[in-house]
């Protein structure tokens, strides 16, 4: 979690960029105006200035896009992340329920650890057939999950 608060404080820090970098192209744009109304010749070097700082605030624009995709890149991968250690920590949870409990079935699983029978089931096969760490007395079937017993593997 400390991955995402750290790219949330970045993002809001570029906000924070994006948006002080606004408010003084406003205050540039501002006292350009005022150099137009001065004379002829400051009139000309403001609307240099005024279209400098308007390229300025472009460019900016651009790298503060540029970073919040950035950022947001990033965001969804440390949530991917997350996700994928949140999933590996359920697996690992069952599998110590099924080497505790010795047999069980999928809606037993499921209420020991709380979860859906429907994603119970789903990491039981995976660890069925995938990871081969637990064992089945019949076959597996998800639109009747508790026709199968779940079983310790011997190891």
């Amino acid at each position: 979690m400390g991955d995402i608060d750290r790219a949330l404080t970045i993002s809001f820090i570029m906000m924070l960029i994006g948006v002080l970098t606004a408010l003084w192209n406003i205050f540039v744009f501002v006292m350009a105006e005022r150099a137009k109304k001065a004379s002829k010749e400051s009139e000309i070097k403001a609307s240099e200035y005024a279209e400098r700082a308007n390229e300025y605030y472009k460019v900016t624009a651009r790298y503060y896009e540029k970073e919040l995709e950035r950022q947001d890149i990033e965001l969804r991968r440390m949530v991917e992340q997350e996700k994928k250690k949140s999933d590996y920590d359920k697996k690992m949870n069952i599998l110590k329920i099924i080497d505790m409990e010795g047999i069980m079935t999928t809606s037993r699983v499921a209420k020991v650890v709380e979860m859906d029978i429907n994603e119970t089931f789903d990491i039981l096969l995976e660890l069925l057939m995938h990871d081969r760490t637990i064992g089945s007395g019949g076959s597996p079937d998800k639109n009747n999950p508790d026709t199968n017993v779940w079983t310790k593997k011997k190891r």
